[in-house]
């Protein structure tokens, strides 16, 4: 009797750690030094970091500035559009200026549920990042699509 929990204590200390292994449980780290932490490998993510395709797709805000800060506006002529998740939505057809001679409105090809349409967008409502020649607006998808079709086009 003893011998059969011996032998039953032996396997529970022995094979368990193999079923938990080949269970798909996590295990600890084997010999890595102390300090270091392990990497995630694959398609894994850290927290707190972006994938590089999302990096091209969104604009981090460090670069953008407001269109009166713009004093080329012909600059813009040929900036694409992004609304305000970093999906292109279109490029600039038309740049619309004040008596000041800074941009009031950018009116955008935009690629809508209904198809391409001219749409004017206010200057408040958009910023530009010039080492990318990009405008993005703080308008949604959405309220893009719901915009009427720019006047005089």
């Amino acid at each position: 009797m003893k011998r059969a929990i011996l032998l039953a204590g032996a396997f529970a200390l022995l094979g368990g750690g193999a079923l938990a292994q080949t269970a798909g449980y996590p295990t600890a780290p084997q010999n890595q030094p102390m300090g270091s932490h392990a990497q995630p490998m694959g398609n894994q993510s850290i927290p707190g970091t972006t994938s590089p395709g999302s990096m091209s797709q969104s604009t981090n805000g460090a670069n953008l500035q407001s269109l009166t800060q713009v004093s080329d506006v012909s600059t813009l002529n040929n900036a694409s559009v992004q609304d305000q998740s970093g999906t292109p939505i279109g490029t600039v057809h038309k740049v619309v200026t004040g008596s000041s001679g800074k941009a009031a409105s950018i009116q955008v090809d935009a690629q809508t549920s209904m198809g391409t349409k001219t749409v004017s967008i206010k200057a408040s409502r958009l910023k530009y990042d010039p080492s990318r020649n990009i405008l993005q607006t703080t308008l949604t998808k959405s309220e893009i699509d719901a915009l009427p079709k720019a006047s005089g086009t």
